[in-house]
């Protein structure tokens, strides 16, 4: 069985209060166990696995709202967690593989808030937060794992009128050291930039700047005493783009009245 329960309360206006409890299954897909192998070099290879088996979470959430205020507090509890991209040795192949796993349980506590600031008439933002404490623990390997891991994680959304017919956004986000499964992966975030321009009433054109200062950078770390393990690799690279819309149909529709007929009345 796979409950979901959800209740709402009203306090008052401005104030409401949610609760939710539910049991999930994450079925492991296609790719995760497709017995694929890429080799990196003679000893290294990345691998699906077959013997992957379903996980079952149970989730806990209070979301509380105050205007455009939102806060919310959030519990998760996994057991057979599909971890993605473990680092392991197999001996009857002598071959470093990396490749998903179940482990026994991961829980998560989450933390997270959202405010919107508007500074002046021009210029708005909003400021997105998210702490989290993590669990992993597994004991069906050849090492047992436990590891802990608090990580922070921030969102900044800006939205800039310049004029009347120009508007910049810039996004920026960072999340900070965190763990999955028994490897430990580094911190790592971007700015993005868009302006878009209204030239007339169906001609729209805007320029995209994507990961500005090249930081989207993923770095993973497995540390563990039969093995130590360093990725860094690299799948955003800074991009720029312009794109124009334009709009062929009529802005201004007009309204037609629609007189009731004497074929409405018939049954």
């Amino acid at each position: 069985l796979f409950p979901s329960l959800f209740m709402g309360y009203n306090i008052d206006d401005d104030n409401k209060l949610n609760l939710s409890f539910t049991r999930r299954i994450n079925r492991p897909s296609f790719k995760d166990m497709a017995p694929f192998f890429i080799y990196v070099d003679e000893r290294t290879a990345w691998t699906g696995n077959p013997k992957l088996q379903p996980a079952f979470s149970y989730n806990f959430q209070i979301d509380y709202y105050f205007k455009a205020f939102f806060a919310q507090l959030n519990y998760s509890k996994t057991h057979d967690f599909i971890a993605q991209w473990q680092s392991t040795y197999d001996e009857d192949l002598d071959l470093h593989l990396n490749r998903p796993l179940n482990l026994d349980g991961r829980e998560i506590i989450n933390f997270q808030v959202s405010l919107p600031i508007n500074l002046n008439s021009w210029w708005s933002l909003r400021p997105d937060m998210i702490y989290s404490n993590i669990s992993v623990n597994d004991s069906r390997g050849e090492e047992e794992i436990n590891m802990n891991r608090n990580t922070l994680g921030i969102t900044l959304t800006q939205k800039i009128n310049i004029n009347s017919t120009t508007v910049m956004e810039i996004f920026s986000n960072y999340n900070g050291k965190t763990i999955n499964g028994n490897r430990l992966v580094y911190p790592k975030g971007s700015v993005n930039m868009a302006i878009r321009k209204k030239v007339s009433s169906a001609l729209t054109v805007t320029l995209n700047a994507i990961n500005i200062f090249d930081t989207q950078k993923n770095i993973w770390v497995t540390d563990s005493p039969n093995i130590y393990q360093k990725i860094n690799f690299d799948f955003s690279d800074p991009m720029v783009s312009l794109s124009a819309t334009f709009n062929l149909g009529k802005s201004n529709l007009k309204t037609i009245k629609v007189e009731k007929s004497d074929a409405s009345s018939r049954f």
